[in-house]
């Protein structure tokens, strides 16, 4: 059962990279997507990482922030590092020059080495990734894994596919006892509750700023030309 599940994953898979491949081009023509787009579906310049090493897989900035003391924690030869993000890359690309956008599934047949041991962070559930990880050797690892209330739901509807893909991993480490309840509803296995990884080191006061008068806007998370529209909103 679990070849036949793999066979159809990656044929129809394969069938919609190829149906949308030409919204993609379009869409890399967009500075935001330009670089993540095209390393990711085309696999331009985005290398290989090389062989035999700790393979760690984080979506975005956050997450490449919070898995620092692990990086700092392991021979810098041993690191490799994927992300989905252009945020996300340029964090990862601070710690080793092995860093790279993950590709889209399919391309991960030609792409991906084999590897001691597979880290991912958080929600990344990528069927393939993690398949083809433990078929070439890898130990196959879940960190920090969290299931919101608000995502929850929608992860149980799809319970069939977390069930194909827990099979595939070894070890699950949850943020909290309610994340291992949810985590081994859907099929995980071996699951420790561990923390937040994001609070293992908590930010220092490097500098004291008196508060302003007036108002205070805080942008969070914001892209260019974003913080006009923000001031433009609240200036008179």
């Amino acid at each position: 059962m679990e070849k036949v599940f793999f066979f159809l994953y990656t044929l129809v898979l394969s069938f919609f990279y190829l149906l949308v491949l030409p919204f993609i081009f379009l869409f890399s023509f967009k500075p935001k997507y330009k670089v993540s787009l095209l390393a990711r579906f085309f696999l331009w310049k985005n290398k290989r990482l090389k062989a035999d090493g700790v393979y760690f897989h984080v979506c975005s900035f956050g997450e490449a922030k919070a898995i620092a003391p692990l990086i700092e924690a392991l021979p810098l030869g041993d690191i490799r590092l994927s992300t989905t993000t252009n945020t996300g890359y340029e964090a990862i690309r601070g710690y080793t020059s092995e860093s790279a956008f993950l590709p889209f599934e399919p391309l991960l047949f030609l792409w991906m080495r084999r590897q001691k041991v597979l880290v991912v962070m958080e929600a990344e559930f990528w069927y393939l990734l993690f398949v083809l990880a433990q078929k070439r050797g890898a130990k196959t690892l879940l960190i920090n894994a969290r299931l919101s209330d608000r995502s929850y739901p929608k992860y149980k509807r799809m319970a069939w596919l977390y069930r194909h893909i827990f099979k595939h991993i070894d070890e699950v480490y949850a943020q909290t006892t309610l994340d291992k309840e949810r985590l081994e509803s859907l099929g995980a296995k071996h699951v420790r509750v561990t923390g937040n990884i994001k609070l293992s080191r908590l930010a220092k006061v490097s500098e004291v700023l008196d508060k302003p008068k007036g108002l205070i806007v805080c942008g969070a998370s914001t892209h260019e030309g974003e913080e006009s529209l923000i001031l433009d909103a609240f200036l008179p």
